[in-house]
Formats: structure tokens, C-alpha cells, sequence
């Protein structure tokens, strides 16, 4: 039996095509955005500043004892919040908004693990989760309602609960 592929992709082809292409064209989409990025998890956190500046954001930093929370808010409507240890290193990023941030820039090393993730989940729209010792990322949404967060659990400092990062 032969398959017309032409006609096969005009009426939208198998499914496990539709969503590898769907989450390919998403992750290149975030890849190929230079205007939202961020600190870069488990790098300096100088890096912050480099950024507000990079993506027209406002920035509102509180600091608690154990770290300081860099909250940058974009003009669109994205929120992307960076913790960074007194000893100024980023060990948890957390993003909310409308659009995804370019994620490659903002997990840094990590990136190709939450891509693995994101791939192994075989659909385009599933939540991604990496929940290992060293690293735990979360990402979830609809379109205009995106949120996730990644962090470094052997930096977390003492005394702080994950629950209490937004």
C-alpha cells in the first residue's frame, strides 16, 4: 500500500509528527528570541543588571537574610525572577507571563536537559519536569499564561523552602 505523503500532511499528518514538529518550531522559537533572557542558573549574578538592560525591564530587588530575589518585569507582561545567594550566585530563576523566556539563556549548562525532557514527554503542550539531585526544573502554560522555575538544590541556602520561591 502506498502512502501519498502530500496528502497525509495536508490533512495534518500522524499525530507524533504534528507534536515533534509543534514542540521543535516552540523550542526553536524561544532559542531565537534575543529580546527575553536572563541570569544564567548557577552563574554569577551579575549578570542580572546585563540583562535588565538587554531586555528594557524594570527591576525591584528585595533581600531577605539568606538571598536577594531580582524581579525583572518586561514590557510585555513577562515576570522573571532571579535568586542569587549572598554569596552571589543564581540558584533558582522562575519566570510568569504571556510569552516563555529563551529558556537556552536562562538554564545555561542545564538547557539540554530540560530539551531531553521536553522531548521525551513526546507532546507539545505537556508540562516538563527534570527532577534530579542537582537540578529540578518545572515548566508549564498555555499560550499567555506560561510559568516555571528551575533552581539548584545543593545551592538553595540553609533554611530556605522552595515553596517560599514564586
Amino acid at each position: 500500500m502506498m502512502i501519498d505523503r502530500k496528502s497525509s500532511l495536508r490533512r495534518g499528518g500522524s499525530t507524533a509528527v504534528r507534536v515533534r514538529t509543534a514542540l521543535a518550531c516552540a523550542l526553536v522559537a524561544v532559542t531565537l528570541n534575543p529580546r527575553i533572557a536572563s541570569a544564567t542558573l548557577g552563574e554569577d549574578g551579575t549578570t542580572v543588571e546585563r540583562d535588565r538592560v538587554q531586555m528594557q525591564a524594570q527591576r525591584n530587588v528585595t533581600q531577605s537574610t539568606a538571598y536577594a530575589v531580582h524581579e525583572l518585569q518586561l514590557p510585555g507582561g513577562l515576570q522573571v525572577h532571579e535568586y542569587v545567594t549572598s554569596a552571589n550566585k543564581v540558584f533558582a530563576v522562575s519566570w510568569n507571563g504571556p510569552s516563555i523566556p529563551d529558556l537556552q539563556v536562562l538554564l545555561g549548562a542545564h538547557f539540554a536537559r530540560f530539551s531531553a525532557a521536553a522531548h521525551a514527554s513526546g507532546r507539545s503542550r505537556a508540562p516538563v519536569v527534570v527532577h534530579d539531585a542537582d537540578l529540578v526544573i518545572q515548566s508549564a502554560g498555555r499560550p499567555r499564561a506560561f510559568f516555571g522555575m528551575a533552581y539548584l538544590p545543593q545551592q538553595v541556602p540553609a533554611g530556605v523552602r522552595v515553596e517560599q520561591l514564586r
